[in-house]
């Protein structure tokens, strides 16, 4: 998995993560990235995602907060669709042209074909310092099991939305 930020000079940090192996739920998509970019044109931003694979995926509706805990608003024109069933990786693309306060956070809402909406975890972008403070996607799942078996002298983490 590739996690990436840009900062307005063009310097880009790259993280490479094994992704996660599911057992016992359905993973409507796995999300290997979700990034944004501070473009050159005033707030305007550029968020970016890619899927290994999706599981009756009808689209994705891009939301926006002014903090982490607020409340998430759809974008106009924010709906973006998916691609149903594929085990090809996808990648999206949306811009934000009207950004507004310094300080925003993005989120995508998943949208299944029957209905069920999924959220990633929310990014943090500074407009005026063009930093994504992302460091680490969501992959939409619930009620997950590790697929590996844990071995008792390995050090393992697992770590929430909220640390």
């Amino acid at each position: 998995m590739r996690l990436s930020a840009s900062d307005l000079a063009g310097n880009v940090l790259d993280y490479q993560m094994e992704p996660a192996l599911f057992l016992g739920t359905v993973v409507p998509i796995q999300l290997s990235s979700f990034t944004a970019e501070v473009l050159s044109t005033p707030h305007t931003v550029r968020l970016e995602w890619t899927t290994l694979s999706e599981i009756n995926n009808y689209g994705f509706e891009v939301q926006k907060a002014s903090d982490v805990a607020g409340a998430y608003g759809s974008l106009p024109n924010g709906f973006v669709p998916g691609h149903g069933t594929t085990v090809e990786p996808q990648r999206y693309s949306f811009i934000d042209s009207m950004s507004g306060s310094q300080l925003v956070y993005y989120r995508i809402q998943q949208i299944d074909l029957d209905g069920a909406v999924h959220y990633t975890d929310p990014i943090q972008v500074n407009v005026a310092t063009g930093v994504d403070q992302s460091i680490l996607p969501a992959v939409f799942f619930s009620g997950t099991e590790l697929s590996e078996p844990v071995q008792s002298d390995d050090d393992h983490s697992i770590f929430g939305s909220r640390g």
